[in-house]
C-alpha cells in the first residue's frame, strides 16, 4: 500500500511541475513578416520624451516580430516626414494630442504640445 501511494504522489507531482512549466511559457509571437508599421509622435509638451520611448518599445517589439518600421517623432514630424513613414503601412501607431492647425482650441500656436497629427 504504501508503495503504491508513494508512487501516487510522485506521478502528481510530476505532473503538476509538467503542468506549471507548460503554463508559464509565454506564447509564441505571430510573425509580422511583410508588415510595414508606422509609429509617429507629436509633441505633448513634458511627456514628449515620454511618449518617444514608447513609441522605441513598439518599433522593437515590431521588429522582433518582423516587421518593417517607419518612424517620425517630434519635433522632426513634420507633415512630409509622417506623410512618407505612413505609405504603404498596415498599422499606426500614433502617441501625442494631435491638434492640428491651426488648432481648433486656440489661435496661438504652442509648439511644444500642439500641431500635432490632427
Amino acid at each position: 500500500m504504501r508503495n503504491g501511494l508513494i508512487r501516487f504522489v510522485l506521478a502528481a507531482s510530476i505532473g503538476a511541475v509538467a503542468i506549471t512549466t507548460s503554463a508559464s511559457v509565454p506564447p509564441k509571437a505571430a510573425a509580422a513578416g511583410g508588415v510595414k508599421v508606422a509609429i509617429i509622435v507629436g509633441p505633448v509638451g513634458s511627456l514628449t520624451d515620454n511618449y518617444r520611448a514608447r513609441g522605441n518599445r513598439v518599433a522593437d517589439a515590431a521588429r522582433a516580430a518582423g516587421a518593417t518600421v517607419a518612424k517620425a517623432y517630434s519635433p522632426r514630424a513634420t507633415w512630409s516626414r509622417v506623410l512618407e513613414a505612413v505609405r504603404g503601412a498596415n498599422i499606426i501607431v500614433y502617441f501625442g494630442h494631435g491638434n492640428g492647425s491651426p488648432n481648433p482650441y486656440s489661435s496661438t500656436e504652442l509648439r511644444d504640445r500642439s500641431n500635432g497629427w490632427g
